[in-house]
């Protein structure tokens, strides 16, 4: 999942940068990440 979203074509998607994710939510969002791809071992 995370390697997909190193590929992203941001440039051809327009993705605009808005602000830098907090400690706090970074880590939320790696734990959701982790719990899904770890889900079942």
């Amino acid at each position: 999942m995370v390697e997909q979203v190193k590929s992203i074509d941001y440039k051809s998607r327009q993705v605009k940068f808005i602000e830098k994710a907090s400690d706090d939510i970074l880590n939320e969002v790696l734990s959701l990440l982790d719990a899904c791809v770890y889900q079942n071992g």
